[in-house]
Order: structure tokens, then C-alpha cells, then sequence
């Protein structure tokens, strides 16, 4: 039996990372796939397949050889800056943690430690972005792409444009989907 597919939707930069967290933590997540590739949405499992959220800048790189990750953490937490331990179920693993051979690469899922300093980083940025930009140059930071979270899809939904009731026939393809349940035809209504 093979393993139920799985996708990963990369999040663009001008989504802060903390806000996004802050909103899949609320609300949960709902990410828009191609309709055009009906091969894709034939190979997803409800309840197995799973989908995982990548930021660009989930994962921080100190580049300066005089400085470390940890004195960075030091220094978040030292200004007030590091508001994002809640993230952790453990705050005690966060001091415990192994800032110096930590070394996520691209794509990997961020350990919960990271998250927070990204996070605060994130939120440093929105906020008070002068002492975010000091940061950044004094510790010759770089971020790089990394899974922040995922979860288990769940359902699938064809958002039908207001008045229609019918797929349309570009999207005909469809229409095996929604006969058999996996895709469910929905019309959203906007309330100001």
C-alpha cells in the first residue's frame, strides 16, 4: 500500500510569519489548489493526506562569525522582545534547547525553539522595524524556507462564482470529483 500524497504551500514573505501563525492557530487553515489538475486531486486521502506550510523565513541563520544564535536569543529576550514563548508547551526547553548545533536546512520542519525566535523576529519587523533592521545587520541574519506546521487534509471545496450553480465548463473535469464527494460545490457569502 503506497503513502497517501502530501503537499506542501509555500506562504509568500509578505504573510509575517507570526500573524500567520497567530491565524492558523484561530482559525485553522484553508489553502487554495489549482482546479486544473484533476491527476493531483484524485491521489489525495481525506483524513491522510497531509498539507505543510512553508515560510521563508521560518528559519534564522546568524552569519556573523563573531556572533552566535544564542546571543541573539539573549538579546530578544533581554529588549522585550521575545513575547512568542507561548508557542512552547515547555519554557524550560526553550532555555535548555541546543542553540549552537542546531542546523536546520531549507524545508526542514522548524523545531518549536526556532519558531519562537522567528516569530519575534517577525513581529520585531511589523512593529518596531528600526531595532529589527539593527538586529538583522549586527547579527548578519538570514532566513530561510522552512515547514511551520501542517495538518491532515480534510475536505475539498469548489467555490462557485455568485449566481452560478453549475460548474463551469472549463472545470468539467471536476464533476467526477463532486459526484463521488470528494470536492464539494459551496458559494461564499461576503458580510461587511
Amino acid at each position: 500500500m503506497s503513502e497517501p500524497i502530501s503537499l506542501v504551500m509555500c506562504v509568500g514573505r509578505e504573510y509575517k510569519l507570526f500573524a500567520l501563525l497567530d491565524e492558523y492557530g484561530r482559525w485553522g487553515a484553508s489553502k487554495r489548489i489549482p482546479v486544473t489538475n484533476a491527476d493531483l486531486l484524485g491521489k489525495i486521502e481525506f483524513g491522510k493526506s497531509r498539507l505543510f506550510i512553508a515560510h521563508p523565513d521560518a528559519i534564522v541563520k546568524v552569519t556573523d562569525p563573531q556572533r552566535t544564535l544564542l546571543g541573539l536569543v539573549i538579546e530578544l529576550c533581554v529588549q522585550g522582545y521575545m513575547s512568542e514563548t507561548r508557542l512552547l508547551e515547555d519554557t524550560t526547553a526553550f532555555l535548555d534547547f541546543d542553540w549552537e548545533n542546531m542546523k536546520p536546512q531549507p524545508g526542514d520542519e522548524v523545531p518549536a525553539p526556532m519558531l519562537v525566535v522567528s516569530c519575534a523576529l517577525s513581529r520585531l519587523s511589523s512593529f518596531n522595524k528600526e531595532a529589527y533592521d539593527m538586529l538583522v545587520a549586527k547579527y548578519k541574519l538570514k532566513f530561510l524556507r522552512g515547514i511551520v506546521g501542517w495538518s491532515y487534509i480534510t475536505r475539498a471545496e469548489y467555490v462557485l462564482p455568485e449566481g452560478v450553480t453549475d460548474v463551469p465548463d472549463e472545470h468539467a473535469h471536476l464533476l467526477p470529483f463532486m459526484e463521488d464527494g470528494t470536492i464539494t460545490p459551496v458559494h461564499v457569502e461576503y458580510i461587511e
